[in-house]
């Protein structure tokens, strides 16, 4: 299989507020490959969002080196950096980081909006998607106006509004309840089943029965 992922010794520090540093990251060694759903367990404060925002090129890390699709974020430029991110990225979060005030359907199309895509391509990437994952229906409604659940299916839409191959969700279900959450991961299953790579972070243990792989860190180190 193809190795879509490679981190060699890569670590990641922050400056803190007293002024100290926190060591975030400490020396990952990580690869995945193609097609593979990893889970990241650990709690708060272990490293798991900041090693899914270093593979997506959100974080710049201090040291190390790190290869995903067969490119180097660090060495790209940020125009470079933009577009293979949306190109090959998705990112889903716990809190969706969606447009309360805006429609289910701008909320999706928003990653197109800035590019030379015509309105007639949005309409009709955004359309497909919304059909592939079956909320059709949430086109013309405002994300206020949606549960916790549907507004975490357009998270994910809009996530893959480029079909990207690599998906980064940093507990996605954190905010669900039991319910939501299986509804949620079902959704993940039948993506994974249709080749997306997933790096899955989070503290619950029920997503780990849907991974291929469980990679537990403490203190920024995998275990």
């Amino acid at each position: 299989m193809e190795r879509i992922i490679e981190l060699a010794n890569v670590s990641k520090s922050f400056r803190s507020q007293k002024g100290g540093t926190i060591q975030a990251l400490r020396a990952i060694d990580l690869q995945v490959q193609s097609g593979e759903w990893v889970t990241l367990k650990g709690a708060s404060g272990s490293g798991k969002s900041t090693l899914l925002h270093v593979i997506g090129g959100l974080l710049t890390p201090d040291a190390g080196s790190i290869s995903v699709l067969q490119e180097d974020p660090t060495k790209l430029r940020p125009g470079q950096l933009n577009a293979f991110r949306g190109k090959n990225i998705g990112f889903v979060l716990q809190d969706f980081a969606l447009i309360p005030n805006l429609t289910g359907f701008d909320n999706v199309a928003l990653p197109m909006v800035f590019t030379s895509a015509h309105s007639s391509e949005i309409k009709k990437r955004v359309k497909n998607i919304l059909a592939r994952l079956g909320i059709s229906e949430l086109s013309d409604r405002l994300i206020r106006e949606m549960s916790g659940g549907q507004r975490q299916r357009i998270a994910i839409a809009r996530a893959l509004i480029y079909d990207a191959p690599l998906l980064l969700a940093d507990e996605p279900t954190g905010s669900l309840d039991p319910d939501t959450k299986i509804e949620i991961l079902e959704v993940f299953r039948e993506l994974h089943a249709e080749g997306k790579t997933i790096l899955f972070a989070t503290h619950d243990a029920d997503a780990s029965a849907y991974a291929d792989r469980e990679i537990k860190l403490r203190d920024g180190t995998i275990l």
